[in-house]
């Protein structure tokens, strides 16, 4: 008990820092620039982000289903040879998809409401992670939660850095060039930091050669493409939809509300991430009794969280808002009391399901689980949710809600079911 503790309180730092840079950042440039200015920029960083979702943890995924379990069982042999693999195929799709990016938005960019600008140099996000998927499975593999720590630390000061600097002498457009600068150095530590750990060349012949590692990695990685195109849909297409539907401006109010309500439920991060060498070695072990406790338990003390929290956001949310952001965001209040009661239900209460699907080869589940979340998205907004970013908001947070209750049923089917194939 008393390492998880440790180990989440170093966590805790990292979800800090990483929660009140943006926030900074944010501020300066929701008061330096205009609504519009600002919501065309924002709807390009959620587009961003969904694509980053849906490759850069789609590589950390295949990771944990093919590097982690050969890791665990001592092929390094095999580590080596999926990882090639892992890094070859991230090369090859994020590329692609950053050329087509790009490719669309100088094209339609008006059209639809992309700035290519922001999209050219945003964008490079997706080509310049190629390998941090990877590298993040190994230190969590191996349990180097020190150097995550670290590498995660330095990557956000550089970011910060970079993106402050650079907006202050060219804009937004600087502010773009900064947040791909931090990007490619997170990368480039994460490597460093692994390479302590990886295996030797002369670790010995393995099970597994390039063709069969690449066959894998196409038959886990169509379903979890499919997942995390669907999460990162969850995630960031509202943002986009808000600039879409409604213009740049209620996109600039959406973000505030949505990144604001967003902070919440990184409280919860530390709490699954130390968790999650543990889970791995529950699983591997079929210990269930253990994996339920590790689960449940955590579930159940953010939930009873969530009472006192929302009291507290709905007195002081109006007047923090314009405080940090301004008057012109007041609006922005009730949109993020929507989203703060969902987010939390739905990231931190129910925060271990993606990685709980991934460890049990569970892949069928989380992609259920997403395409209700979407489906219930798009039920609620097509009803109600368009006609303003209030209203959206309410329809995201009623589906995220809605979700949870579906992943915890399933959990507590799966492990069920287990239990009793395990005893039969």
């Amino acid at each position: 008990m008393k390492r998880i503790l440790r180990e989440s309180g170093a966590m805790a730092v990292v979800v800090a820092v990483g929660t009140v840079a943006p926030l900074l950042m944010m501020v300066y440039v929701t008061r330096t620039t205009t609504l519009a200015a600002y919501g065309a920029y924002a709807a390009v960083q959620a587009l961003i982000a969904l694509l980053e979702i849906a490759l850069v943890v789609r590589a950390s995924e295949i990771a944990y289903q093919t590097v982690a379990p050969a890791w665990l069982e001592g092929r390094m042999a095999d580590v080596r040879t999926y990882a090639a693999a892992v890094v070859g195929q991230e090369t090859r799709t994020n590329w692609v998809v950053y050329l087509g990016v790009v490719a669309i938005a100088w094209a339609l960019g008006p059209t639809i409401g992309i700035e290519p600008v922001f999209a050219t140099l945003l964008g490079l996000a997706l080509p310049l992670q190629i390998g941090y998927g990877l590298g993040k499975c190994l230190l969590v593999t191996a349990g180097d939660l020190r150097a995550q720590v670290r590498g995660e630390l330095s990557s956000y000061a550089v970011l910060f850095l970079a993106q402050a600097f650079l907006f202050t002498r060219f804009g937004l457009v600087g502010l773009a060039i900064g947040t791909a600068l931090g990007v490619a150095w997170r990368t480039a530590v994460m490597r460093l930091a692994v390479r302590r750990h990886w295996p030797r060349a002369e670790a010995g012949g393995g099970e597994v050669d390039q063709a069969t590692a690449l066959a894998t990695l196409r038959r886990v990685g169509r379903q979890a493409t499919l997942r995390n195109l669907l999460v990162g849909c969850a995630n960031n297409a509202d943002t986009v939809l808000a600039g879409t539907l409604a213009g740049p401006e209620a996109a600039a109010t959406y973000k505030v509300a949505r990144s604001l309500a967003g902070m919440a439920p990184k409280a919860a991060v530390p709490i699954w991430s130390a968790l999650r060498p543990r889970m791995i070695v529950a699983w591997t072990a079929r210990d269930l009794p253990r994996l339920r406790r590790l689960i449940g338990l955590p579930g159940l003390a953010l939930a009873a969280v969530l009472i006192p929290a929302y009291a507290a956001a709905t007195a002081i949310a109006p007047e923090v808002i314009v405080a940090i952001f301004g008057e012109a965001y007041r609006v922005a209040a009730a949109p993020f009391l929507y989203l703060f009661a969902g987010l939390w239900i739905f990231g931190a209460v129910t925060g271990w399901f993606s990685f709980y699907a991934v460890i049990t080869g569970n892949r069928h589940a989380g992609i259920t689980i997403n395409l209700i979340l979407n489906a219930a998205i798009v039920i609620a907004i097509a009803a109600y949710g368009y006609r303003s970013a209030t209203a959206l908001a309410g329809a995201v947070a009623a589906a995220l809600a809605f979700t949870s209750v579906f992943c915890w049923a399933l959990f507590a089917r799966h492990t069920r079911d287990r239990a009793a194939s395990a005893s039969a």
